[in-house]
């Protein structure tokens, strides 16, 4: 039996939502739930809303948030809003806003089991993964929320320089941001490359040794992450 109320229906290449499901279907919140064919995303975040297209607005707004936190920790493609669902005793009615694309996208994961020294599975106890626990504080936190944001956009390096320019304005000042991420990070280089990737060629001058975009998004991810796991860790 499902909680009554309203879920957003995840559009995207089936290997992506899978991530989403892997990540959020452990019933803490915000989880994704698998309704007949549809995986479909419940957040408390939706409880005030009353009809679909004011649901559509709401979970847009996640879903991006989403987006970012689920290509840091499972490298995800973007998964998008495909309609809306009204749970109301027991039953599920769906408002389709757009065709939901599926894809193949190959991807290994790992499971991880316990055993005892008799060789029995041990039952964990459920917990929330790394995503539920950023999430459960990063409303709090706006430019964090936006790095994560454009970070999860971030197929050229305009979006990349967003995402590290909310990053760096969270810490107040460059230095202060340079001294936090520590010389060992890359930082000023990943600042200096993306710089100048983004506007026009001899604007700015080029640096000895730039950075790959791929570099540059993983240098990049790496500071979001630590970000990210420093303020879930605080009550």
């Amino acid at each position: 039996m499902y909680k009554d109320g309203w879920g957003a229906i995840l559009g995207g290449k089936q290997s992506d939502i899978e991530d989403w499901a892997l990540c959020l279907g452990n019933g803490f919140d915000p989880c994704v739930e698998r309704v007949q064919n549809d995986f479909i995303l419940r957040s408390s975040t939706f409880d005030s809303i009353d009809n679909a297209e004011d649901l559509k607005t709401k979970a847009a707004a996640l879903i991006d948030t989403l987006n970012g936190a689920l290509s840091l920790d499972q490298n995800s493609g973007r998964v998008e809003f495909g309609g809306a669902a009204a749970f109301r005793d027991g039953n599920v009615n769906r408002t389709i806003f757009a065709e939901i694309h599926e894809g193949l996208r190959v991807k290994a994961r790992a499971t991880a089991t316990v055993i005892d020294r008799d060789g029995n599975f041990v039952t964990q106890k459920p917990q929330p993964s790394t995503v539920q626990n950023w999430i459960s504080k990063i409303h709090k936190d706006e430019l964090l929320e936006d790095a994560l944001i454009f970070f999860g956009r971030a197929s050229d390096w305009f979006d990349l320089y967003k995402s590290l320019e909310c990053l760096i304005r969270r810490f107040g000042s460059e230095q202060a941001f340079f001294e936090w991420a520590g010389p060992e990070s890359q930082a000023r280089l990943l600042k200096q490359t993306a710089n100048w990737h983004r506007h026009a060629p001899k604007k700015n001058e080029r640096p000895v040794r730039p950075l790959s975009f791929d570099q540059a998004r993983g240098a990049l991810g790496f500071l979001l992450n630590r970000a990210l796991n420093e303020t879930s860790s605080n009550k």
